[in-house]
């Protein structure tokens, strides 16, 4: 994006001087422009939470608040003279945590398969054509056409429309 206020400019701007102002124009960018960009701003794609080691996350997930009121309550059973209460509470704990570690595991391997398989396009105009291109090589600059149903890519400042 452009420094600082300059994106809120182009929105104030007309259409012809906010594609001057991104360095762009009506028939798009140039297919080697649209390269340097993708290179200098990298891909267009919503930030994602970083991947954590399993080990940390079972770990967080015995630091959970209830994980450790139940483990409280099996030390207060435990001093109170019922060690069967403590080893059944606690065998309890150990299971559900296991349990949820597990569920999670699996729904997060299920949502990145998922992911890989949905490759979604946006129409841009490229060197003064239309092409299809994914989403994640859309770069400041790029006109995007848009039809009924199309999903919005990007942030965009609409130059036209119709109907």
């Amino acid at each position: 994006m452009p420094p600082g206020g300059e994106v809120l400019d182009c929105a104030r701007l007309g259409a012809a001087e906010a594609l001057a102002r991104l360095g762009s124009g009506p028939g798009g960018l140039a297919e080697a422009e649209a390269g340097v960009r993708l290179a200098g701003d990298g891909p267009n794609t919503v930030a994602r939470e970083g991947r954590r080691h399993p080990l940390l996350r079972l770990l967080q997930l015995f630091l959970a608040p209830l994980a450790l009121l139940l483990l409280a309550l099996s030390l207060v059973s435990a001093l109170t003279g019922e060690p069967h209460s403590a080893v059944v509470i606690v065998l309890i704990l150990v299971l559900s945590v296991l349990l949820s570690f597990v569920q999670e595991h699996r729904a997060s391997r299920a949502a990145e398969r998922l992911r890989a398989m949905v490759h979604t396009t946006a129409t841009l105009l490229r060197d003064g054509a239309q092409r299809e291109v994914p989403l994640e090589r859309i770069v400041r600059g790029d006109v995007v056409h848009l039809s009924a149903g199309d999903l919005v890519p990007a942030d965009l400042r609409l130059i036209a429309a119709k109907d």
